[in-house]
């Protein structure tokens, strides 16, 4: 072991001699070569001059076990810029882990720095990914993936509470399709302002969230504008996501991408691909609603009228029968009752003349043989006996045609004209008889028969 400098015998060396040996170490080791690495971006600065500087950290849970400073220059920045596109700043910001390809460099001024020449976007995306994947997995093995599908969406959702960031072109195109929405529908929207990019966004949307009142609204509605891929990375947060799932309205999404799906989308009663296809959504919805019922009206109107007409019909025949059968049944009966009476003064005419023969010729018979046997006898006594039988046979004969005269005065009787005769009219309105006075009105001309002429008349008042 070599002995440490006795004193005076202490050698010194200048700093650029130990930066000078440290530098001969260090490119001996690197010999110029680049190397992949990974760390988180921490300390970002934007220099005027268009270079790039930040820290490249190591941690093992909160605690910094390597840090390094970095930096892109200016070319290589804009040529990064090129290969990044839209996610360049998804991927340059504080907190963001990149795996890097650098060159490693010893400065006698500036000490150990990384330059960066070029960065894997596919780690980023794969780190979006695996925590898109994770989020599902945990919301589904809590049952909340299919939650708030279960939510019950209006028929109209006229009162909207709209997470969305103000004065941009997608909160303004979806303001513009509902208020000029071709069908005239009125919509109440809430504006909740929220971040929608960057490392906030999913904090700021969440807390927005809890301040909705479920009571004043019919839906929740969470837009943003276009972006890049790693754009969604606050829409896949877990605790955004949980809280959308727990929401006691149905929750709509519009983030405005056409291919990538978020989390959010997917958990979502409806998701949408942009904020105007929302809109277009909820209009549609509500003119949709608005056809459902004019075909139920329609539908009423139709059912209804055909319904009128029939029982109109219905009822002008009824009327017709009320109107005719009383008459037809009065005359039918009339009819029949003098064709009885008819019958029934020819049937006694001819069983009085049968029996008026019968006694005639039982008479004759009976005097022929009085006559025989008692011509021999007592003529006094057989005059008598055939007197008695003549006065017999006569009273008898009388009686029978008082009562046959009874029969037929009865029969008179009960005719209309006897009726009239006693003081009996009969009123008929337009040629039909009147049986009741709720079948006039005042105004009406009636004709009154009486068994001598006719009245006709005019009603001034009716009464029961």
């Amino acid at each position: 072991m070599e002995k440490p400098d006795q004193p005076g015998e202490r050698k010194v060396f200048t700093l650029l001699q130990l930066s000078t040996s440290i530098k001969s170490a260090f490119d001996s080791i690197t010999q110029n070569r680049s190397f992949w690495i990974k760390g988180e971006i921490s300390g970002l600065n934007f220099a005027n001059s268009g270079h790039i500087y930040f820290n490249l950290v190591q941690l093992e849970g909160d605690r910094q076990v390597a840090v390094a400073k970095a930096c892109i220059w200016q070319s290589v920045a804009q040529r990064i810029r090129v290969s990044l596109g839209d996610e360049f700043y998804n991927v340059l910001k504080n907190g963001s882990e990149i795996v890097c390809l650098v060159k490693v460099n010893f400065d006698h001024v500036h000490s150990l720095s990384i330059h960066l020449t070029e960065i894997d976007i596919s780690f980023n995306l794969g780190a979006l990914e695996k925590k898109k994947l994770e989020t599902i997995q945990q919301l589904k093995d809590e049952g909340l993936f299919e939650r708030n599908k279960w939510q019950t969406e209006p028929r109209v959702i006229r009162r909207i509470a709209l997470l969305a960031s103000p004065n941009t072109s997608a909160y303004e195109d979806f303001k513009m399709h509902q208020a000029n929405n071709e069908h005239g529908y009125t919509f109440f929207t809430g504006l909740f302002p929220v971040v929608v990019q960057g490392e906030s966004a999913a904090a700021s949307i969440l807390a927005a969230l809890l301040t909705v009142d479920t009571d004043e609204f019919d839906a929740v509605a969470i837009i943003r504008g276009g972006g890049s891929k790693l754009d969604l990375d606050p829409f896949n947060d877990l605790q955004l996501s949980r809280q959308v799932a727990l929401m006691d309205l149905p929750v709509m999404t519009g983030i405005g991408h056409e291919t990538d799906v978020s989390v959010l989308d997917m958990i979502a009663k409806s998701p949408h691909k942009t904020p105007t296809a929302l809109a277009d959504y909820i209009v549609d919805k509500a003119y949709q609603f608005e056809r459902s019922l004019s075909e139920i009206f329609l539908s009423i109107a139709r059912i209804s009228t055909e319904t009128i007409n029939s029982n109109r019909l219905q009822m002008a025949s009824f009327y017709e029968i009320l109107q005719t059968s009383p008459g037809s049944s009065c005359q039918r009966l009339r009819g029949d009752l003098a064709a009885v009476a008819s019958t029934f003064s020819r049937k006694s005419s001819e069983i009085l003349n049968a029996e008026r023969s019968a006694i005639t010729d039982a008479t004759t018979r009976i005097t022929l043989f009085v006559e025989q046997r008692l011509t021999e006898r007592e003529p006094q006594k057989l005059a008598e006996m055939s007197n008695s039988i003549w006065a017999l046979a006569t009273n008898k004969l009388r009686l029978q045609v008082s009562q046959m005269e009874n029969i037929i005065q009865s029969i008179e009787m009960v005719r209309p004209e006897k009726s009239m005769e006693r003081g009996f009219s009969i009123t008929r309105s337009d040629g039909k008889v009147v049986k009741d006075s709720a079948d006039l009105k005042v105004g009406d001309v009636i004709e009154t028969a009486l068994h001598s002429g006719s009245i006709t008349s005019q009603v001034l008042k009716l009464g029961k």
